[in-house]
């Protein structure tokens, strides 16, 4: 299918999402790749890349963006369209090809990972900059549709911001970096801001980490449900106003999921606890209950006041699944994060880890039956001698602090224990 035809209606593409899950896909199979090619040794590394097959387009081989095609060719070809925020998963791919530069060895290959890294900026900076119209809010979705395919932004008055605006639910009303709430499709905020968090990661550019702050900040101290479920409003699956939270609101578990990576994103950005947080909210409350116990049926949306809310075999919108596996096949690379000289550990749950922290083998355990019982037993074993800092996450709840904005508050009393060797520090 051409391009145009396959993202010809922007409101309803969600193909792009699809697309998402493919990316992050080949991901995985190319990092399987680069640590089977260790795992076989330097005589054994070629053969195991040389069985991976890359294709330099920005989103799959049918597309055929290929490096002789601009940023400008790819806004002609989509028309300006943004899509259902593959920025993270670009990013991912960006960072591991970096990283593991055998995995474009194979002859005939010709990729350039910074292309995507490249292609990812021009997404989340030009959000925002466009003719100015439609206004969705004030037309309504048919007029601004019609409008659009009349082509009405290509008229000369609007100089160079030849494209339209796609309105808040797609996020690109006003640029990223003058957004001060999350607007719009959950979903698609919270992966872009996922997607924010992750550029920022590799670019260290004030502008997206401020950005990225300021919509977490405002999805989780005004419109994040106590489940840590977020997207209030059935139409649109999208955003209500600031402490807009009724018992019967939509909370479609993908956009959950969404904000739970948003939230491992700005952690490990920033090392701040309250991220990990608002990530476990998110793994107890929305993604279990979203699940049957025999894995086969599962839920769309998730009120909290629910009345014969029963689970689906099977969606005309399939996209809770994948959502669901993707974020359990991570939980493991969630429970501990290094940085510089220290070992956080983020989540309790029962595990060994063999870890590198800055620069030392370390063996990490934990024994504990939480959240049903609060005694977590850490252990750190360094193959050397080594000094750095081992923080572990004290969370909010056993602090008093249900949410760091004071959405939500508690009775609980008591304070945490903390023990090394076995003495009260």
């Amino acid at each position: 299918m051409p391009v145009r035809e396959l993202f010809a209606n922007f409101a309803s593409d969600f193909q792009s999402l699809n697309i998402i899950h493919i990316i992050q896909f080949r991901n995985i199979v190319l990092a399987a790749a680069a640590a089977a090619a260790l795992h076989a040794g330097a005589s054994g590394r070629a053969a195991a890349v040389a069985g991976v097959r890359i294709d330099d387009s920005f989103w799959s081989p049918k597309m055929e963006v290929r490096n002789d095609v601009t940023i400008p060719d790819v806004l002609r070809k989509f028309e300006g369209r943004h899509t259902a925020e593959p920025e993270e998963a670009l990013v991912k791919l960006y960072r591991l090809l970096k990283d593991e530069p055998e995995l474009k060895s194979r002859p005939g290959m010709d990729v350039d990972e910074r292309r995507y890294f490249d292609l990812v900026t021009f997404w989340i900076e030009n959000r925002g900059r466009h003719c100015g119209y439609p206004h969705w809010l004030g037309w309504g979705n048919p007029r601004s549709e019609q409008w659009i395919r009349e082509s009405g932004y290509s008229d000369a008055s609007f100089g160079s911001h030849s494209r339209p605006s796609w309105g808040d639910y797609a996020q690109d009303s006003i640029p990223v970096f003058e957004q001060t709430t999350i607007e719009g499709h959950a979903v698609r905020d919270t992966l872009l801001g996922t997607g924010i968090a992750t550029a920022a990661l590799e670019n260290r550019d004030p502008r997206y980490i401020a950005a990225a702050r300021r919509l977490w900040d405002n999805m989780t101290g005004r419109r994040m449900f106590v489940t840590g479920g977020v997207g209030a409003i059935h139409e649109d699956e999208k955003f209500g106003p600031d402490y807009y939270l009724p018992s019967g609101a939509y909370l479609e578990t993908c956009a959950a999921i969404g904000a739970a990576f948003f939230s491992q994103r700005m952690h490990e950005l920033t090392g701040e606890g309250k991220y990990i947080d608002e990530l476990e909210r998110v793994l107890y409350n929305s993604l279990l209950t979203a699940v049957s116990l025999k894995g086969d049926n599962y839920t769309y949306q998730n009120p909290l006041n629910a009345d014969g809310h029963n689970r689906w075999e099977w969606h005309g919108c399939p996209c809770c699944p994948p959502m669901f596996l993707k974020i359990t096949s991570e939980i493991p690379h969630y429970i501990y994060a290094t940085r510089d000289d220290a070992l956080y550990v983020n989540l309790f749950i029962g595990n060994d880890a063999d870890l590198n922290v800055a620069g030392h083998p370390v063996k990490v355990s934990q024994h504990t039956a939480y959240p049903y019982d609060g005694e977590v037993e850490i252990s750190v074993d360094p193959q050397t001698a080594a000094k750095f800092a081992v923080k572990v996450r004290i969370p909010g709840w056993a602090r008093g602090v249900e949410n760091p904005d004071g959405l939500y508050t508690s009775d609980l009393s008591g304070a945490p224990v903390l023990k090394v060797n076995g003495k009260a520090v």
